[in-house]
């Protein structure tokens, strides 16, 4: 059954008591056996999801030029000043939770948006072109630049609209150490509802003590920055004869301030002795399950040499092959970054161990796109015809190095 949908769900799931304690009473072993006889793992049982209301707005300004200070050199500057003002709800429909207080907050009364803005984001331009031996045979060209990252709605901050004391899903999960009366006919057993606060219809909800805290709140930092890249560039073309062109490169680039999502309820490893046993009262909001924050505090560099030798099309035929030698390095997979990684931190109290080779790297890239027309058709010897006007024949070709492979527990 669909939580969202403000229907109940019920899971069954065997090894995840046993897996708790080898010595479940009261379960029948087998998962399929739990649901014939009505015993399930978890109940839980929430109000209809509502309309989330998510709104920035954008303003740009930008002053861009070209300067032709020689005939061989060209300069290209501009600078650019962005301001996305912080996601908002135009109907409130968004909450967060306090950190300092660990209480919610809904948007109207307290706050509107969910950060601060961040006014100094300027970007600059800087490009050039230079013929050093003043032909157009040959060309050295650069660039420097900065861009900046606008939000994404809901990718970041869909959760903002769907927790507490918007919407509310009680959970109940049952353990094995402590007899439970948990059944289809029983789904939440008397005082068994774990919550903080007060539900819908102002219904107070406790912690029963055969619950676990299941309420994973969403904070977003009030200092929240605009994520934004730094790349730059150098190169050299050369033509050969008429119809070849070399390219040959280093492009590199920086991501500063990128978005991370991080749970602040991690247990500190660090406070504790080898072998010691874990509980919840330990975290820093014991009466949670993950607290995750929203937050700029990741960072990226990837540097690379690229290099390419075009054909334009002449006799016949049209080609371009490329290679490239790349490198990047993250501190994280952040929301939107294509990496495969879950993008939680192995352990918040030490985010510098997240910095490594990223996940979707590829050292090597080899590809070879060819073009070439058939000898025969309209204007050949072969099928000289209307009907048989130009026939061509591609082809891609595509070889790279793997990317790091995933280690995963069955």
């Amino acid at each position: 059954m669909i939580t969202s949908s403000g229907r109940g769900a019920f899971t069954y799931n065997d090894a995840s008591l046993k897996s708790a304690n080898k010595s479940a009473s009261g379960f029948t072993g087998d998962s399929m056996a739990d649901l014939l006889l009505g015993m399930p793992y978890t109940s839980s049982v929430g109000t209809t999801a509502g309309t989330v209301y998510l709104n920035f707005r954008s303003d740009h300004l930008f002053v861009q030029d070209d300067w032709k200070l020689t005939p061989s050199l060209t300069l290209n500057l501009g600078l650019r000043w962005e301001m996305d003002q912080p996601v908002y709800s135009p109907h409130n429909t968004v909450s967060e939770f306090n950190i300092d207080t660990g209480t919610f907050a809904q948007a109207g009364p307290t706050f509107t948006h969910l950060y601060n803005f961040d006014w100094n984001n300027f970007a600059p331009r800087i490009g050039f072109s230079w013929q050093p031996l003043k032909k157009e045979s040959t060309v050295i060209k650069g660039g420097f630049g900065e861009f900046y990252n606008a939000p994404l709605l809901y990718n970041q901050f869909l959760n903002t609209g769907t927790q507490y004391p918007l919407r509310l899903v009680p959970t109940y999960t049952s353990k094995v150490t402590v007899p439970s009366n948990e059944s289809l006919a029983n789904p939440f057993p008397s005082g068994s509802i774990p919550f903080y606060g007060i539900g819908p219809g102002n219904v107070q909800y406790t912690n029963g003590t055969t619950c676990a805290a299941s309420l994973s709140p969403l904070s977003i930092n009030p200092n929240y920055r605009t994520p934004y890249i730094t790349e730059w560039s150098l190169g050299v073309q050369q033509a050969i004869g008429k119809s070849l062109v070399f390219e040959t490169m280093y492009f590199g680039s920086k991501g500063t301030r990128l978005p991370l999502s991080i749970n602040l309820n991690q247990i500190n490893v660090n406070n504790l002795a080898v072998g010691a046993a874990t509980t919840q009262a330990m975290r820093p909001f014991p009466n949670f399950s993950t607290v995750n924050t929203q937050d700029t505090r990741a960072n990226s560099q990837f540097h690379s040499w690229q290099n390419s030798l075009k054909k334009s099309y002449s006799h016949g035929l049209t080609f371009t092959l490329a290679y490239t030698w790349g490198k990047s390095i993250d501190g994280g997979g952040g929301i939107g970054s294509g990496s495969n990684s879950s993008g939680a931190s192995q352990n918040i109290y030490n985010l510098r161990a997240e910095r490594a080779v990223s996940d979707f790297n590829v050292a090597r890239r080899l590809i070879f796109s060819p073009v070439a027309q058939l000898p025969f058709g309209k204007g050949h010897a072969m099928l000289n015809s209307r009907l048989a006007v130009r026939w061509l024949v591609d082809g891609s070709y595509r070889a790279s190095s793997s990317s790091r492979p995933d280690v995963r527990s069955p």
